[in-house]
Formats: structure tokens, C-alpha cells, sequence
């Protein structure tokens, strides 16, 4: 498991495997000091990966078989800081402050809340 930006093994990871159908989860572990990982006596089937890790964004991966060789690269965590200021450049305070991203629904655009 590595980093995005450093390319570098992350230890202590925590990864889950959940299935496709039922979506329960069928294992947890955590990376080695190289950043690996392994799940053993998993039955046929597809599973779905999640990789956490504090600092980074959750990964996930979708459609895994056992016996795959998986490689998840971390994004590191976004931090938004400011100010909010009215016309005159005066602090305001008590103001909501909401972080959105674009999301594509029938054709639309639409701001989704991404905090």
C-alpha cells in the first residue's frame, strides 16, 4: 500500500474486505511495516477493499478477487482555512461555511456537501 504523493509503503493501515452482495464486512487488518497486507481462507467471490489511514482520504476498490495483487494509493486529506468578510472587509462570525464538490445526476450539475 503507498502514498500518492510520497510513493512510500504505509505502515499501520487499517484494510477491510466487505462483500459485493450482502455488503457485510469479511475481514480487517492492518499494513505491515512494508505496507502490506493479506487475507487468508477468503471464499470465491467478489469483494469490495477499503484502505484508511489518518492524514488520507479512504480508498476504496471495487470488484477484487481473491488472489489479486492489490496496489491502493492514498490521497493525502485536503485542510480549507479563511476568512469570511463582508463588503467593508469586517470579520463576520457565526457563518456556515460549507465545502461542496461538482456531482453529475441525469445531465445536471449539482453540489454535493463534501464535509
Amino acid at each position: 500500500m503507498f502514498s500518492l504523493g510520497s510513493a512510500q509503503p504505509q505502515k499501520s493501515a487499517s484494510v477491510s474486505f466487505h462483500g459485493i452482495v450482502y455488503a457485510d464486512e469479511v475481514g480487517k487488518t492492518t499494513t505491515d511495516e512494508r505496507g502490506g497486507f493479506a487475507f487468508v481462507q477468503l471464499h470465491p467471490g467478489r469483494y469490495s477493499l477499503y484502505a484508511e489511514k489518518a492524514g488520507f482520504l479512504t480508498e476504496t476498490a471495487a470488484e477484487i478477487t481473491p488472489g489479486a495483487d492489490i496496489v491502493v494509493r492514498f490521497k493525502r486529506a485536503a485542510t480549507v482555512s479563511g476568512r469570511v468578510i463582508d463588503m467593508d472587509g469586517g470579520a463576520l462570525k457565526d457563518v456556515i461555511v460549507e465545502v461542496t464538490s461538482r456531482s453529475y445526476a441525469y445531465g445536471r450539475v449539482t453540489l454535493v456537501s463534501a464535509g
